[in-house]
């Protein structure tokens, strides 16, 4: 006979055509376990060469055996962790293909996570630059950014550098932008002073 409800399950009596037995014996115990589920989290949005983690919450008896896809590959692991977290530096949407534990296969996931890789801000400052001392040459970093942060401090998008303050050597100016999206670049430029030929 079939059953689908946990319990133990014994004789009490027995009988034939012609006779009722005595002799009954055995137990059958029951388990019915719950089915694994998984829900997936984790929109974000980063920078590129950043990194976002990803989080699986899990039910049933550890260990759980995963599957999941960013929308082109396909990945899996075996884990007794829940949360389940994996790190990931690809923009995709995320979401689980199966999911099973010590027991059984769950057909209860759920869960998407979107994550958007924005581009780092495009900065360029040119190649590096001779002066004399008695020249002066204004850096760029360019329009449209949220932020600008120059080596000396200062927070315009131009940086003018006389070559009467400076003197005669090889100085390194940087800057640090960001954008809109809180990405942030940098570039550096060599700016080599020269003495000034007095011609008279």
């Amino acid at each position: 006979f079939t059953v689908s409800d946990a319990g133990v399950y014994e004789l009490i009596s027995v009988n034939d055509a012609n006779c009722s037995g005595t002799d009954i014996s055995g137990t059958a115990t029951i388990v019915v376990n719950e089915l694994p589920t998984a829900v997936l989290s984790g929109d974000a949005e980063v920078c590129e060469g950043e990194t976002t983690d990803i989080s699986i919450d899990l039910t049933g008896t550890a260990p759980w055996n995963i599957s999941w896809t960013d929308g082109t590959n396909t990945f899996s692991d075996i884990t007794s962790d829940d949360p389940y977290i994996f790190t990931v530096s690809d923009a995709g949407v995320y979401e689980l293909i199966s999911v099973s534990d010590a027991n059984c296969s769950g057909t209860d996931i759920s869960g998407t996570a979107t994550v958007i890789i924005n581009v780092l801000p495009a900065v360029d400052l040119g190649e590096d630059v001779n002066i004399t001392t008695d020249e002066e040459i204004t850096l760029d970093a360019g329009e449209g950014f949220s932020s600008y942060y120059w080596s000396d401090g200062s927070e315009e998008q131009t940086l003018t550098i006389f070559g009467s303050d400076l003197g005669v050597g090889n100085f390194e100016y940087w800057v640090l932008v960001e954008d809109l999206n809180a990405c942030e670049n940098s570039d550096t430029v060599m700016v080599n002073v020269e003495e000034a030929i007095d011609i008279t």
